[in-house]
Order: structure tokens, then C-alpha cells, then sequence
């Protein structure tokens, strides 16, 4: 019997983590990656995520090691972010930083230190048009400007193969549509689950643990639906703000200044209470990405 923290933390996983940290799943997931993966390297597979790194709130990522040569780290999103090849990066030096200390590696001796080989992913599950394949911490971080580090992000897009990767991405959209046209009853959850066991849809994982993705789903809408009415207050306050700041100091200027000011106390409000990211709280605000400059700077 699952003890109450195993539980705790599996209604806290998304789907996505709750599917791969079964072994058989990750198996399978490594042999989309690798089509050659021997068995001897499957064997050596170990689940090494680092909980709640990645994302706040419901935990979205992956990372595995496959013997002691390759990392790799995952990460699922339904929604443009141009963000991960950073995010990627603060995790992956996280992980190296732990091997080192693990292998008692001296990193000052002559000899060179082997490290696992980092390999990214974002599993794309959105259906607004990505033509990315490669997100890269040059063009998304830097500006274009190619420095002494990058990072490559290599994003899956649902593919005609139906493996276990493109049977993650159908769930979701699915997932995704039924609760736009019935709703985010448990009730319509279990619905969900059905419809997608009839279209032999990870039949097998959702048969298995039915009860356990309901709760997993029902948390991961409780707390968008949160997520998104405490982004929604937070625009209408800074809206308030910024109209009774124009008000004092001059219509065209103070609105100006009072609109950046509201939306620099919602931004804050958002890293404090919801432990966000300065860009992804633009992002929540709807901030259009060529404005960042005018509030990252006062962030930081």
C-alpha cells in the first residue's frame, strides 16, 4: 500500500511524470528516442528528476539517465515557451553538480572528468502551429548572440507513429477539448479517460491507474483554473492602478507610466505568491514579448 506521501506526490505529478516514471513507459520511451537501444542500456535506465525544478505547481518534466553516459531531460508543454533551453540549463548544471559530488570526481586534476551527455526535449502537445524543432539558448536567450555557452532543445511534435510519446500528446488534446466544450467535472474526467481507452489511447496505463489520473487531473485543473483567476485579478488591479495614476499626473504620460507600474505590482505579486518566473509572469499577464524590456530590467 502506497504510504501518504507516495500519494501526496502522485496527485501532485501531472500525467505526463505519473506515465513515465513507470518503468515499462519509460522503456518505451527511450526506444522512440533510440530505435537501436540495447537491452543492457534499457536495464540501466534510472528516473534521476529532480522534483518541482522545472515548473512550480504540478510537476512536468522528466530526467533520466541511461547508464552512465547520457542525461536526458524532459519537459511537457501545451503552450509556446521559449524559456526551457534556459530552464533546461539550470537543470542539467544541477544534475551534473550532483554526479560530481556523487563519483567524488576531482575537477581539478589533470586527467579530464567524464560527464553524462545532456540531451533536451520538449514534448509539444499544443495545437496552435510550432515550426520549431530546435530551440537553441543563443536565438532564445541571448539574442542571436552566439557566446561561450548554448544549449539545444529539441521539441517532438506529434508524429503519424502512434508510439507512446504520440499517445501522450492525443490524450492531452483530448484531454484538452473536452474539458473546453463539458467542463472540469470529475465526471467528464472519467469520460475522458473512457473516450481515449476506446481509441486505444495509453489504454493500458489509464485502465490500470483510472482513479489515480482523475485525481491528477482534477488537481491540474483545479489549479489552472486558480492559476488563471488570480492572473485575471491581478490584471484588473493593475489596470485600476494604472488608470488612477494617469488620473494624478496627466492623461497621456501618467496613463503611460501608470499602466507599467500596475503591471510591474502584478509581476511582483505573481513571482511572490505563485513563485513564477519574472517572464513567465509577463507571459501569464499577456505582456506581448517585445515589451519585456520595459519591466525585466525593474526585476531583477
Amino acid at each position: 500500500m502506497a504510504s501518504e506521501n507516495e500519494i501526496k506526490r502522485n496527485i501532485k505529478d501531472s500525467v505526463f511524470s505519473a506515465l513515465f516514471r513507470e518503468p515499462k513507459y519509460l522503456r518505451k520511451l527511450c526506444k522512440v528516442l533510440k530505435p537501436d537501444v540495447t537491452e543492457e542500456e534499457l536495464d540501466s535506465i534510472r528516473d534521476v528528476t529532480i522534483e518541482n525544478i522545472l515548473i512550480n505547481g504540478l510537476h512536468n518534466d522528466l530526467a533520466f539517465t541511461v547508464g552512465m553516459l547520457t542525461l536526458c531531460l524532459f519537459e511537457a508543454q501545451s503552450t509556446r515557451s521559449y524559456n526551457i533551453p534556459y530552464r533546461m540549463t539550470s537543470y542539467c548544471i544541477e544534475k551534473l553538480r550532483e554526479f560530481v559530488i556523487k563519483n567524488q570526481c576531482n575537477l581539478y586534476g589533470k586527467k579530464a572528468v567524464r560527464l553524462p551527455v545532456p540531451r533536451f526535449y520538449m514534448v509539444y502537445t499544443g495545437t496552435e502551429e510550432l515550426s520549431e524543432d530546435i530551440l537553441t539558448l543563443t536565438d532564445t536567450s541571448f539574442g542571436g548572440v552566439k557566446g561561450s555557452l548554448e544549449a539545444e532543445v529539441k521539441v517532438i511534435h506529434l508524429s503519424k507513429e502512434n508510439n507512446i510519446l504520440d499517445q501522450y500528446i492525443k490524450f492531452t488534446r483530448i484531454s484538452d477539448e473536452q474539458v473546453r466544450i463539458n467542463g472540469r467535472s470529475r465526471e467528464n474526467m472519467a469520460r475522458i479517460i473512457d473516450m481515449c481507452v476506446e481509441q486505444d489511447i495509453l489504454c493500458e496505463f489509464l485502465t490500470s491507474r483510472k482513479s489515480e489520473v482523475i485525481n491528477i487531473m482534477d488537481v491540474l485543473f483545479n489549479e489552472e483554473y486558480a492559476q488563471k483567476m488570480y492572473v485575471l485579478d491581478e490584471k484588473k488591479m493593475a489596470r485600476e492602478e494604472g488608470r488612477a495614476e494617469g488620473e494624478a499626473k496627466g492623461r497621456a504620460e501618467g496613463e503611460a507610466k501608470g499602466r507599467v507600474e500596475g503591471m510591474l505590482a502584478a509581476v511582483r505579486s505573481l513571482m511572490s505568491n505563485m513563485g513564477t518566473s519574472a517572464e513567465k509572469a509577463l507571459s501569464m499577464l499577456g505582456i506581448p514579448q517585445n515589451e519585456w524590456n520595459t519591466y525585466l530590467p525593474r526585476l531583477g
